[in-house]
């Protein structure tokens, strides 16, 4: 029986990726017959089709035959046989464990394609945004990724750590400013690099007080305006979004007793009473639009306009006046004796006095718009006379008509 033993063995570790690798592995043995029992072939278990190893049967080289690829098969578990051509034959086996030396040949990979990633404004400047990491299914150093932004942050607005991944923010994010970033990080395993898309949308905070147009308004009401007409619209603007930038109203000042009233969500002003120039012609008020928790006022003064709803009054009067004077041209009332004794509680009424009858002989001079009267020299005569006359007074509003107020 001829006895075999291995003698040496030489190898060179393969790499991946290469299919022009030289034989990786010699293997040799020693068998101590004489002749055929002394003539050695080498054979290789475990070489399927798929298997990516040969040996050659007569010096025991073994190679690689196709492409390997550590990411797949990271190592092999093979066995070689020396067979001598005795008879019956004799072998050997050797075990043989191949491991795959890895080569940067894969590219860093992203879980996905484009990210958003969403933040709230007002984040601490240098607060990480987000973590955008990829992964490398080689090993060690061929592993390491680097990254960087590449496109869309001109001016500087975020930082990304070169070995983290994570993304800070350089400024002050403001919702109202700008809300949506699109930026382009790169992973890199030298020499292979991974691009990906960024959308950061900025997310609103109510940081915003509402803003009226003005801090005071004048407002012009006709009195007598119907009980629960509206009186104005008072409205602020907000610029946050959503429900960060729903208003609510309130008089918050003036409004003791409950003569106004508006409504918490338009704005809208309305009388309580029926508004009488006479009883009072003004009302100052102050009234508050709050998106919680902030708030703002302004003061709003409210002016009634007078409108002709009173008869003016004038009660009977008379003009005495002594004529019998000797010398009458000199003594004779050139000038205003009076005027007609009217009175309008409508203040801003113009009066127009008109003498209606009694008048014919044209006795009095009456002064149609002051109601100032003169004497006419026809009284100068030296004769007694009685004259009654009725004379008339009439009301007229110079506001012919008033707008609704709206603010804005």
């Amino acid at each position: 029986m001829s006895g075999l033993t291995p003698r040496s063995s030489e190898s060179v570790p393969p790499t991946e990726t290469r299919t022009t690798t030289p034989s990786i592995l010699h293997i040799q043995a020693i068998d101590t017959d004489s002749g055929d029992n002394a003539r050695l072939e080498y054979r290789l278990t475990g070489t399927s089709s798929d298997t990516p190893f040969v040996i050659n049967s007569a010096t025991g080289w073994v190679t690689v035959k196709s492409t390997l690829d550590r990411e797949s098969v990271p190592f092999y578990e093979l066995t070689a046989y020396a067979v001598d051509r005795g008879v019956p034959p004799q072998r050997t086996p050797v075990h043989i464990q191949v491991t795959v030396l890895d080569v940067n040949d894969n590219a860093p990979v992203f879980p996905a394609d484009d990210f958003e990633v969403l933040v709230k404004e007002n984040s601490a400047v240098g607060s990480v945004v987000a973590q955008i990491t990829a992964t490398d299914p080689d090993e060690g150093a061929n592993a390491q990724i680097m990254y960087q932004i590449v496109e869309g942050n001109i001016p500087e607005i975020f930082q990304m750590d070169i070995f983290s991944g994570e993304l800070t923010s350089l400024i002050d994010l403001d919702y109202e400013a700008r809300n949506e970033y699109v930026i382009v990080v790169q992973a890199t395993s030298a020499p292979l690099r991974t691009p990906v898309h960024i959308q950061v949308t900025v997310l609103d905070v109510n940081d915003n007080a509402p803003v009226f147009p003005a801090d005071d308004f004048e407002v012009l009401v006709k009195e007598n305006s119907a009980v629960g007409s509206v009186v104005a619209q008072i409205t602020a603007t907000d610029p946050d979004e959503g429900a960060n930038a729903q208003i609510m109203y309130q008089i918050v000042e003036g409004n003791i007793p409950e003569i106004f009233q508006m409504d918490i969500f338009s704005g809208e002003l309305t009388s309580l009473i029926d508004l009488d120039y006479e009883a009072r012609n003004e009302y100052v008020i102050v009234v508050q639009a709050t998106s919680a928790p902030l708030v703002s006022r302004a003061t709003v003064r409210i002016r009634l306009v007078d409108q002709n709803d009173n008869r003016p009054t004038l009660q009977d009067f008379q003009i005495i006046f002594n004529n019998f004077v000797s010398n009458r041209s000199n003594s004779f009332p050139s000038g205003v004796i009076g005027k007609v004794p009217a009175h309008d509680p409508d203040v801003s009424d113009r009066l127009y006095y008109t003498i209606d009858r009694g008048n014919e002989l044209h006795l009095l001079l009456l002064n149609h718009t002051s109601g100032e009267i003169r004497l006419s020299r026809k009284l100068d005569n030296n004769r007694a006379l009685v004259a009654p006359m009725q004379i008339t007074v009439t009301g007229k509003s110079p506001w012919s008509e008033c707008g609704q107020n709206r603010f804005p």
